[in-house]
């Protein structure tokens, strides 16, 4: 079963939790990330997922668990840009220096970077 922590305890991460606890064959585990010991609970819970609201949680104790434990899927949600930002250590297909180039090249036009 896969294991959702949700690190932090604001509004946006209650109406995330909500929706996840509808789905079968998800684990959800919510973590103050006030109390002292949130990062060493998120440790232990070792989840497959870490959901952390940018706006309220400060992202850099899970960002040394992501760093320590790359397989684990990180995401970063933004209400205020209305973006999601998702780390994960899973390899990306490798790019030439053209192959970046065309990559970054839609941002210098305008475009939002959710369509790379």
């Amino acid at each position: 079963m896969l294991t959702v922590a949700l690190y932090g305890n604001s509004l946006v991460l209650a109406s995330i939790g909500a929706r996840i606890e509808r789905r079968t064959g998800l684990h959800l585990v919510s973590i103050d990330a006030t109390l002292p010991d949130a990062v060493d609970r998120l440790k232990a819970l070792k989840p497959d997922v870490v959901l952390v609201d940018l706006g309220t949680a400060q992202p850099d104790p899970v960002m040394a668990l992501w760093k320590a434990r790359p397989q684990l899927m990180l995401i970063g949600v933004d209400l205020d840009a209305d973006r999601m930002l998702i780390l994960s250590g899973r390899p990306a297909c490798a790019l030439t220096a053209e192959g970046l180039i065309e990559k970054l090249t839609p941002h210098a036009k305008g475009q939002s970077p959710c369509t790379l």
